[in-house]
């Protein structure tokens, strides 16, 4: 692994299969690199909010509804009761 300093000066570590990949993608024409960055890019977006990343408060208001009757027996248990 290679230490590499990122934003603010945070210490991130790189593998050696990813410093191959970029080498690799840097032999691609400008455009091809593009696409490759932003699939790149989409792909960590995807693993960070699949990880626990903090939600927005609120978000789910709306699609969850609890029928007015949630709280009355069931009739599959009326011969427990």
């Amino acid at each position: 692994m290679v230490r590499i300093c990122g934003a603010g000066g945070t210490k991130l570590q790189m593998t050696e299969k990813l410093e191959e990949a970029i080498r690799a993608a840097k032999a691609l024409p400008g455009p091809e690199q593009d696409a490759i960055a932003a699939a790149i890019l989409s792909e960590i977006e995807a693993r960070r909010t699949a990880t626990g990343a903090p939600r927005e408060f609120g978000s789910a208001r709306g699609s969850i509804h609890m029928a007015d009757d949630f709280e009355a027996p069931l009739e599959e248990f009326r011969d427990y009761m």
